[in-house]
């Protein structure tokens, strides 16, 4: 709207009065399209953090299985170095138990020693002038003595090694 201009004419009160209700007029157009932008921003805003929670909500829901996925084999595989762990035989019987067959070789050997001592003061008694079958018979029964032992001790050392023995002692009847 114009006004005439000029100091003869002054503008009438019903100009006037249209004048201020278009302005107010188009100012509610303003602010009602003003508030509708905000309104459309604030629904978009609020679709876009609804979207972005729920993507965050699944990463966290999915990194929690990884996770317990994760610790579940972790878990499973402790479990069997515990079992594995529990298979062990204590360096303690093992000393034990090497000790003893150290041991027991050694009164073998004691024991082997005496009775070629034995068989040799025995043969020297004879003279030497005896058969010679008794002889053959008396280095036969050394050597089967010889190999008994030493098929004892071999057998001895495998059932050690192969953890046969009892988990209580030495097993040895020592």
């Amino acid at each position: 709207m114009s006004f005439p201009s000029g100091p003869e004419q002054e503008p009438s009160l019903a100009a006037l009065v249209a004048t201020v209700a278009a302005l107010d007029r188009h100012v509610e157009r303003a602010m009602i399209a003003r508030d509708r932008k905000i309104e459309q921003r604030f629904v978009a805003s609020d679709r876009l953090f609804q979207v972005v929670t729920s993507a965050a909500k699944e990463a966290v829901e999915k990194a929690e299985a990884a996770n317990g996925k994760r610790f579940e084999s972790v878990n499973e595989f402790r479990a069997q170095l515990s079992d594995q762990a529990a298979m062990f035989q204590p360096k303690v019987l093992a000393d034990q138990q090497f000790s003893a067959l150290n041991q027991s070789i050694g009164r073998m050997h004691e024991d082997m020693v005496e009775l070629r001592t034995t068989w040799a003061q025995h043969l020297g008694e004879a003279g030497g002038a005896g058969d010679t079958r008794d002889d053959s018979r008396a280095e036969l029964s050394v050597k089967i003595a010889t190999a008994a032992v030493i098929v004892a001790v071999v057998l001895g050392s495998l059932n050690f090694l192969l953890g046969l023995l009892p988990q209580g002692g030495v097993g040895l009847g020592l």
